[in-house]
């Protein structure tokens, strides 16, 4: 949904565009094989208020979503990533926290992560909070050290998903049905987060209906090896 980058991909010769281009006027619309995904955006036809409802009521993830795009049908396929050469190896009962978010929507921090990093220091894990590093692929070796990760609905989810991680994600006011578990991502998705959906406001509140002991569980699930 950027218009340099649609304004460039409009001018370079291909078979068929599929996605964001600028429209006659200037301003930025989508071709029709990509209205699935981007009637839910923010740039929709059918104006803010119904794309709201339609991504809050979607059930598909945003693989099949975009397979279908390109005329695919999407099977589980895994994360296609460039792993650097000497990556680090888990480090076990090592759990990786990702307790930041971005300022755009600052409702997907969660609150409870002191109360867990307690707790599971009491159990005898070791702990690592997430920090800025310089490139991606620093914070990706970050990732990788993780025996096992909690997080929002953030990049550190993503990466820990393609380097296969068991990933526990904390959903406050994004959709989680967007996101395919590929059978190794617990979903906790607060009771409030279609009331917060996609909120700029800085407010705890859906957060905060998360409880650290249900996240502790499916840690300590995910741990022992239980789904």
């Amino acid at each position: 949904e950027d218009a340099a980058l649609a304004r460039i991909a409009s001018r370079i010769r291909y078979g068929s565009l599929v996605g964001c281009a600028p429209s006659s006027n200037g301003t930025l619309t989508y071709t029709d094989n990509a209205a699935p995904w981007f009637d839910m955006s923010l740039i929709s036809r059918l104006g803010r208020q119904e794309a709201d409802r339609l991504k809050s009521e979607n059930t598909r993830s945003w693989q099949d979503m975009l397979f279908r795009m390109a005329g695919l049908a999407f099977n589980g396929e895994e994360y296609w990533i460039d792993r650097p050469r000497g990556m680090p190896s888990p480090e076990p009962d090592l759990v990786g926290l990702e307790t930041r978010a971005g300022p755009r929507w600052p409702a997907k921090r969660w609150p409870g992560f002191d109360h867990l990093e307690k707790q599971l220091r009491n159990d005898g894990c070791h702990v690592h909070r997430f920090s800025q590093r310089p490139t991606l692929e620093a914070h990706l070796r970050q990732v990788a050290r993780c025996a096992a990760v909690v997080t929002g609905d953030s990049l550190t989810m993503h990466l820990a998903l393609a380097l296969q991680k068991p990933t526990i994600a904390i959903f406050t006011c994004t959709s989680p049905n967007e996101i395919y578990s590929y059978g190794r991502l617990k979903k906790i998705v607060s009771p409030l987060w279609k009331r917060y959906f996609y909120t700029t406001e800085n407010t705890a509140a859906p957060g905060a209906a998360v409880a650290w002991d249900e996240v502790h569980r499916a840690v300590r699930d995910s741990l022992e090896g239980r789904s």
